[in-house]
């Protein structure tokens, strides 16, 4: 990628990514080396030197010891390899597409309806890997991530019902019994294991405008820049794709209509993109859409229609407004909601809100809502956005997202479950040249009872700053990671003090 290289954060000693959490089984490695070493050395010399040394029980001694460390050094690789697996990206499910009833402009809060869960027919793939990396893409040795230690308290996260700390899961932990036991082994010698356990990993970035607006003048705007680099696809999320990809799931916000429609609605601003487009987020690893916003019918009914055929035909999925979804993933229920909340508070959406997490909680294993809210150009969420947000955790939504301030605002932690009020833009084509380009890839995983897929363990949540173009002067719709100043200034807004 592009971006910045090299940059890992560890803010008060909370935080460890992937290697640091196994820096301490490679120190267990070293030393173990180092005993085999010395016996290897030590123990020749000591039959050469022969009677000056009573070796007897030295001898014993390290053979056991050599044996108990091998025994170790195994258990340790096992692990390390269950732990890879878990974490590799694995066969993206999709639900089922189907003609699911398609909201009128005067019906839009009806009672939201799921889509089954299924396996797609026409094409979902798996998550997409960077050519270069082989299929083994580790975006957190590529990119700053940062957490907020007086934030991301691991002995602060209760559970919702109960009050009990969850316990963030270790990377390099290994399948094994209640009682620490590996398991009895068969006739044949082999350890009966219990199965691994599912761990499912969520990013979501905010407001993704995979188009422009016509009024706007054409240098520089986002089909301008599509031309201008030979209708390339995979150009615009190229310096993300290595952390997108190295997921199972990316959520993101559509604002934007996929149309040829010319008919447009009296507003200042409009955006869409020609259904070709679609392969930008196809070649982003973006997996799912919220399609609940004040842009989604710039161009009326028509508009619509032709976005919701064009990611029907494409491994994006969408929902948003009386769409609810359930996306099986590693054979695990994804619950998806989304509403435009707009103004005027949120009691007219009660209803229809309380009608998704009622309709999805029972069914899905993780539910997770979106919502299009707030006011454009302010740091702090309302009042309003925290009280929708919290009721929603109240009753049963595990992750909420929201978007449409254009700009980053705080996540904090309520009763174990992560809420990001703002995730700003992305990959923006709504603006030539934001004045706030700061923007984040969140990213959370999820734990599962490999047998009931329960959901047993929340990790601890991951930001990933993020600049929406990769150079500073202009927008190229680029995004890209970022570090030093501007990281710390990204982390400022998303962690004030």
């Amino acid at each position: 990628m592009n971006g910045p290289t090299g940059y890992i954060y560890k803010r008060r000693g909370v935080f460890m990514n992937n290697k640091r959490k196994n820096r301490k089984y490679d120190t267990l490695k070293i030393a173990l080396f180092l005993v085999f070493t010395a016996a290897v050395l030590v123990l020749p010399a000591h039959q050469m030197i022969g009677g000056l040394l009573d070796t007897r029980d030295t001898d014993m001694d390290v053979n056991e010891l050599l044996f108990s460390n091998n025994e170790s050094l195994a258990s340790h690789a096992d692990a390390a390899a269950d732990s890879r697996q878990n974490n590799t990206n694995g066969d993206t499910d999709a639900n089922t597409r189907t003609n699911l009833p398609v909201p009128e402009a005067s019906d839009r809060d009806r009672a939201p309806t799921a889509a089954p869960a299924g396996s797609a027919g026409n094409g979902a793939e798996a998550k997409r890997q960077p050519a270069d990396t082989g299929g083994n893409s580790n975006a957190t040795s590529a990119v700053s991530i940062w957490n907020n230690g007086s934030v991301f308290d691991t002995d602060a996260l209760k559970d919702r019902n109960t009050g009990d700390t969850k316990k963030y899961a270790d990377a390099a932990a290994g399948p094994g019994l209640a009682d620490g036991t590996a398991g009895d082994p068969d006739e044949s010698g082999v350890r009966d294991l219990p199965p691994a356990n599912v761990v499912i990993t969520i990013s979501a970035v905010g407001d993704c405008t995979i188009g422009y607006d016509e009024t706007a003048g054409y240098q520089n705007r986002f089909d301008q820049v599509y031309a201008a680099n030979g209708g390339n696809p995979a150009y615009f999320f190229e310096n993300v794709l290595d952390i997108l990809s190295d997921d199972d799931l990316t959520i993101a916000n559509l604002e934007t209509v996929f149309t040829e429609s010319k008919k447009k609605a009296d507003k200042a601003y409009r955006f869409r993109g020609p259904p070709e487009y679609v392969r930008i987020l196809e070649e982003g690893s973006v997996e799912a859409v919220n399609i609940a916003n004040n842009h989604m019918f710039d161009y009326f009914q028509k508009g619509y229609d032709d976005t919701v055929a064009t990611l029907d035909n494409s491994t994006v999925q969408y929902f948003g407004y009386d769409v609810c979804r359930i996306i099986d993933i590693k054979g695990v229920k994804i619950g998806l909601a989304g509403f435009h909340i707009g103004g005027g508070g949120w009691s007219h959406r009660k209803k229809a809100v309380t009608d998704a997490l009622e309709k999805l909680r029972p069914e899905a294993d993780l539910v997770i809502m979106s919502f299009h809210w707030g006011i454009e150009g302010q740091y702090k969420p309302t009042g309003d956005q925290r009280s929708l947000a919290q009721y929603c955790v109240d009753n049963g939504a595990d992750l909420v997202l929201g978007h449409h301030p254009h700009t980053l605002q705080n996540i904090e932690i309520y009763k174990g479950r992560t809420i990001a009020y703002s995730l700003g833009n992305f990959c923006f084509g709504g603006n030539r040249n934001p004045r706030d380009k700061d923007s984040i890839i969140l990213r959370q995983s999820f734990e599962f009872d490999a047998e009931s897929l329960e959901l047993t363990e929340l990790y601890e949540p991951e930001v990933i700053p993020v600049r929406v173009s990769s150079v500073k002067d202009r927008n190229d719709y680029r995004p890209t990671p970022v570090d030093g100043e501007d990281a710390a200034r990204v982390m400022k807004k998303v962690f004030p003090q």
